[in-house]
């Protein structure tokens, strides 16, 4: 047939036709389960389209009735496969395992780092064997089965991965207080960051609705920006005893980052948002410490090289941190 003199209706058909190919990839790599909001989203879409479908006019054409049958077939061919995907057998099995985790870290890891024990043995057999499972559930070559296992394994392999490399490497703690003054704050921060360790493990699990990435990561640029504070001063300490010797670019940068550590002590109580008085001024005084920093010429000289490498950064993490601290926190 010609397309010039194509039917309206028939045009409309494989208009809606297109719209339900385009819809077919997400369906069949679809991972989730039935009350996932993605699911909710390719059901509304297909079924709208079945309802478009069926407002078409076949006007008692043949041809017509027989192309509208058709796309109907399709979209409910993909309604039906949405479904299966969700209520597969070896899906919910993957769900199942999941949920037999998630019960897990809730009873074992997350007391852990609230104040609790230690990590036992007993979590850390359970978790291999949750991951082994994982391992033997049957996905039959299925994409949405496969993407669902290997999503599913990436959480429980990161947590184990997180627990294994924290009672490795992590020092005991407190650390000795009489070592230097700043170890009380290093104490402080690094309790913390072991609390930080929990919430991630919780994000990734979905045991904790009530903190988010963004959050977490405010809360770890702040720790970043409290360590940062303790190196600049302890270096600023250091450069009083030997200021009168020192290489004028090397001394501009080290004025900088005594600019910088005041700065950064209004950053760390900053409260507000982004149109506030005070936000405008603090985001100005760090950028002219950048600015400053990048009219100096170190004259080849490393240790200036390197004070203002140590600025520049410690610039950029307080501003980052003022910019995540000023952005409203989802709860």
């Amino acid at each position: 047939m010609d397309m010039g003199n194509q039917h309206p209706s028939m045009s409309r058909l494989q208009e809606i036709q297109k719209e339900v190919k385009s819809i077919e990839q997400q369906v069949l790599g679809f991972s989730g389960l039935s009350e996932d909001k993605n699911y909710k989203k390719l059901e509304r879409m297909l079924t709208k389209q079945l309802f478009e479908i069926d407002s078409v006019d076949t006007e008692g054409k043949g041809d017509i009735q027989q192309a509208r049958k058709r796309a109907a077939q399709e979209t409910e061919r993909l309604l039906k496969e949405l479904e299966q995907n969700a209520n597969h057998p070896h899906r919910i099995e993957i769900q199942n395992i999941f949920k037999e985790a998630q019960s897990l870290v809730r009873e074992k890891i997350v007391p852990f780092y609230s104040g609790g024990n230690c990590v036992t043995d007993e979590f850390e057999e359970g978790i291999q064997d949750i991951i082994l499972r994982l391992t033997h559930v049957k996905t039959g070559g299925k994409i949405s089965l496969r993407k669902a296992r290997y999503h599913t394994l990436t959480k429980i392999c990161a947590v184990q991965e997180i627990i294994e490399d924290c009672t490795k490497r992590q020092p005991s703690l407190p650390l000795s207080e009489d070592a230097h003054p700043s170890v009380a704050k290093i104490n402080s921060v690094m309790c913390e960051v072991n609390k930080a360790r929990g919430t991630l493990i919780a994000l990734l699990m979905g045991v904790d609705n009530s903190e988010t990435c963004r959050h977490l990561s405010c809360v770890l640029s702040g720790l970043m920006a409290d360590l940062d504070a303790l190196d600049v001063c302890e270096a600023l300490e250091k450069r009083k005893l030997f200021a009168c010797e020192e290489h004028p670019s090397h001394k501009a940068v080290w004025n900088v980052l005594g600019n910088l550590s005041e700065i950064q002590g209004e950053v760390l109580s900053f409260d507000g948002n982004r149109t506030d008085k005070n936000y405008i001024r603090l985001e100005e005084l760090l950028t002219k410490q950048l600015l400053a920093l990048d009219a100096v010429d170190p004259q080849g000289e490393e240790r200036c090289k390197a004070a203002r490498k140590q600025a520049v950064k410690l610039a950029q993490n307080i501003l980052s941190y003022l910019d995540l601290k000023s952005d409203e926190w989802e709860y």
